[in-house]
């Protein structure tokens, strides 16, 4: 959002990714993933649930279901295999739509089939990024769970007083859920933020007409992105 002197929203635009961002953020997936597998694999701590992975359940049968269906509805081919796995199946049906004038709208319904993320001490992989062991390490100055997997680590290591204590280890169960209930919050706050300067920006705009493109639908309307 671009705001004025006040700090009333003046204009909206999309964030952009660049190349850098992207590899930056290989970069960051890939040190993520290694901290996860290395301690998954060796399990320096002694045992394997004295970590906090971050993991990502594969998505529900129902709504890929609903998926598969919308799809059809618009005219794509759906796999018949009943044993396809969810990301083989996924992956089959975004390739079809790539460049359609549809894309938009079915990867966003595709989105909505997930699993939400979260923190936890059982590993059971993450689905989106088809990693067997991932952690979220890179950001310890900003996030307590990448502080944890520091902790962790130089627990593991012997590397200094600064580990992971016995009570943490303990309460990293109850740590986990606490870590996961705060980022749904937050990321709940964002949307809300987000919603308020949209309402804002367009107060003055009722009874504007403008170009957008249905990019989602439920039973109690439609989502619709504008195209400016």
């Amino acid at each position: 959002f671009k705001l004025d002197e006040m700090g009333k929203p003046i204009g909206v635009t999309i964030k952009k990714m660049k190349d850098s961002n992207q590899l930056i953020e290989e970069f960051m997936l890939l040190a993520n993933k290694k901290v996860g597998e290395f301690i998954g694999k060796n399990k320096p701590n002694g045992h394997e649930r004295t970590f906090v992975y971050r993991i990502h359940d594969s998505p529900d049968d129902g709504k890929l279901m609903q998926l598969k269906t919308f799809m059809k509805h618009l005219g794509h081919s759906v796999p018949r295999q009943a044993n396809m796995s969810p990301t083989v199946l996924i992956k089959s049906l975004m390739s079809q739509v790539q460049g359609h004038a549809e894309e938009d709208i079915i990867k966003n319904m595709a989105i909505r089939t997930m699993a939400k993320a979260e923190y936890s001490t059982n590993n059971i992989g993450h689905f989106g990024l088809a990693f067997e062991y991932y952690s979220h390490f890179t950001s310890p100055i900003r996030r307590y769970s990448d502080l944890i997997v520091h902790r962790a680590l130089i627990a593991g290591h012997g590397w200094g007083k600064d580990g992971l204590s016995s009570w943490d280890v303990e309460n990293l169960d109850e740590t986990a859920k606490l870590i996961s209930d705060s980022e749904r919050r937050s990321m709940a706050a964002e949307r809300d933020t987000t919603d308020r300067y949209l309402a804002a920006f367009l107060a003055d705009r009722v009874g504007s007409t403008f170009a957008g493109r249905i990019s989602g639908v439920q039973r109690f309307g439609l989502f619709v992105r504008l195209d400016e």
